[in-house]
């Protein structure tokens, strides 16, 4: 009987432990970090400003047509970085999404807060696979896109295929398409991830 008790209070420890493991991910924990910075001129995507969700479409002849119902934004950096936010306002100014970005970094650097929508890009043409961590199953996702007449648009996401450019990962029916905001590169806190 307390052999029982001892292994069923090792499971509830071990349950919590996982709970409250908040692991702190760094640039070593990406299979996408290069030391080498990447030349964002030499593509379509602009890491001038951010990638604000406009609208989903479901169907093949993009008929199927729906507004995001919170503010999905991609901030993409020089370095090859890339965040994430969301937002409950449907309308942000330029200095609300700088100020968005920057208040997570800073809060972050503060507290070794756990990683949330922090991540790296890889590009080829105008293709764009953006690899995130998923921190409460502490796996990797994958969202496939491509960039098109200055919009991101993302086909499809995965956390199993590792990241890989190919073009089975981009023929989707479904498409959340970002449109572009300038918000100028120099009022952004540097990523620390």
């Amino acid at each position: 009987m307390k052999f029982v008790l001892a292994l069923i209070l090792l499971y509830i420890v071990s349950v919590l432990q996982g709970c409250v493991n908040q692991k702190f991910y760094n640039n070593r924990d990406y299979s996408f970090y290069s030391p080498m910075q990447v030349n964002p001129s030499k593509f379509a995507l602009r890491t001038d400003g951010v990638y604000i969700l406009d609208e989903i479409i479901t169907d093949s002849k993009g008929e199927q047509s729906k507004t995001a119902s919170v503010t999905d934004i991609f901030k993409f950096y020089d370095g090859g970085q890339v965040n994430k936010a969301l937002s409950p306002k449907k309308s942000l100014t330029a200095e609300e999404c700088i100020e968005v970005f920057n208040d997570r970094i800073a809060k972050r650097m503060k507290t070794s807060t756990p990683t949330l929508f922090e991540g790296y890009y890889r590009q080829k043409n105008d293709s764009i696979v953006v690899q995130q961590m998923s921190t409460p199953t502490r796996q990797f996702y994958y969202s496939y896109g491509y960039v098109n007449n200055g919009a991101l648009t993302i086909v499809s996401q995965s956390h199993v295929t590792s990241g890989k450019l190919a073009a089975k990962y981009y023929n989707n029916n479904y498409k959340a398409v970002y449109r572009f905001m300038y918000t100028g590169k120099s009022k952004y806190l540097a990523p620390d991830w």
